[in-house]
């Protein structure tokens, strides 16, 4: 009888609607939503979490996903608690549940670069590297015209307001915490108690820079409120879209920043001198790099690794967004200017020559924009000749200059 009763009351509860319904926005994120269903209804967020996994409960409280960890990205199973949470809160709101899970984000197959992890936003790929998780700006102007949190502020690359011309605010005024939404649980309020739309903002001078990321905050905005990647002619140089300016950001972050921990303005300023002055920029860094990794020469250049001149050059320009030519600008200018350094040296004299350095199988499937099998295959087939038979694909056998001579006849 007992068992009866309690599945009675669990069916009650899970058909049970909310009084308010807020409008979900188009650019909104799935936790700024949850938050105002939780304050405008008045239920605790933790309450509000077991009402609407309720289904998928049943004793097991610890099962139950806590809010900061609610979004389907931070899902590794399919059929867990957040899916059914997001089909009662629909039910609960009078969504079609599509609506909803329209906003999620979740894990995407899509790597960067040298197999950096992304998410998926509708139709748009966003690399994990420029995704703020923790410390999330906004702009007190925005709260103040519609308090909710807009997608666009998880962006890294976003470091002002389009609409309204300002930089985001990145603390608290009152306390100087960083400030994050989702551990505090408030949209607007600080966990100080200073309400962040009351803050004094910044406004952008006017200048190239501050116009460089006004154009860039404009793109993100807009492609997330239409649900796909757009184009911006004032990126043409770099391929004009939302997704090549994200895969330059992480090509840019992980190897010519090397990862390092850089002030977060000073690293803006060198991604803007980097991607305007493209491709001059790229090739003053690969200049200098190639003159300083042969003036440190150790071993013959035909003994050398060509990752011990340029690191993890060609790994990490793989999959920006592609490794096409065509469509892949980073890797195609990075194979333009070795071949034009290639015969420089042959005009020039000396034994070391950036030719003989050598690469591995991976490098060379990724000069050549085949598989490392096929690599296998072409040395196999005599077409590609080994500098000595260890064949880990760690370790550098393929000569460069006759790496690059079979891809610029477009052997295949």
């Amino acid at each position: 009888m007992v068992r009866v009763v309690y599945q009675w009351l669990k069916v009650m509860l899970n058909q049970l609607a909310f009084l308010s319904k807020p409008k979900l926005n188009s650019d909104e994120t799935l936790e700024s939503y949850i938050l105002r269903v939780s304050i405008s209804n008045a239920i605790p967020m933790q309450q509000l979490m077991q009402l609407i996994c309720f289904d998928n409960q049943e004793e097991i409280v610890g099962s139950i996903p806590a809010f900061e960890y609610f979004n389907l990205f931070h899902s590794k199973t399919v059929n867990d608690n957040r899916y059914n949470g997001l089909t009662s809160l629909s039910h609960r709101l009078g969504m079609n549940s599509r609506s909803l899970r329209a906003v999620v984000i979740q894990r995407s197959s899509k790597k960067y670069s040298n197999n950096l992890a992304s998410l998926s936003y509708k139709r748009i790929n966003i690399p994990l590297l420029l995704f703020r998780k923790k410390l999330i700006p906004v702009c007190p102007r925005c709260l103040n015209d519609s308090e909710y949190i807009r997608l666009s502020w998880h962006i890294d690359l976003v470091k002002c307001c389009n609409e309204h011309k300002n930089y985001l605010l990145h603390y608290c005024p009152q306390c100087k915490s960083g400030l994050s939404y989702i551990s505090r649980q408030n949209i607007s309020l600080c966990s100080c108690g200073y309400d962040l739309k009351n803050a004094a903002i910044t406004s952008l001078p006017s200048n190239d820079y501050s116009d460089f990321l006004l154009r860039i905050s404009s793109l993100v905005s807009s492609s997330i409120k239409s649900g796909k990647s757009l184009p911006n002619k004032y990126f043409s140089s770099v391929g004009g879209d939302l997704h090549r300016i994200l895969s330059f950001a992480v090509f840019f972050y992980s190897y010519i920043n090397e990862k390092k921990h850089v002030e977060e303005d000073r690293l803006a300023k060198f991604f803007y001198y980097f991607i305007t002055d493209w491709p001059e920029s790229f090739k003053r860094y690969l200049s200098e790099r190639k003159k300083k990794g042969f003036v440190h020469l150790i071993k013959c250049s035909n003994k050398t690794g060509f990752n011990e001149i340029f690191g993890t050059l060609l790994l990490d320009a793989q999959n920006l967004p592609d490794n096409s030519i065509g469509n892949n600008i980073i890797l195609s200018e990075i194979l333009s200017f070795l071949s034009e350094e290639i015969e420089k040296d042959r005009q020039g004299k000396g034994r070391n020559k950036l030719s003989n350095l050598l690469l591995t199988r991976q490098e060379a499937a990724i000069v050549l924009g085949v598989s490392i099998n096929y690599v296998s295959k072409l040395t196999a087939e005599g077409y590609l000749s080994l500098a000595h038979k260890k064949l880990e694909a760690y370790i550098p056998i393929y000569s460069l200059g006759e790496v690059l001579a079979i891809s610029n006849g477009n052997f295949r």
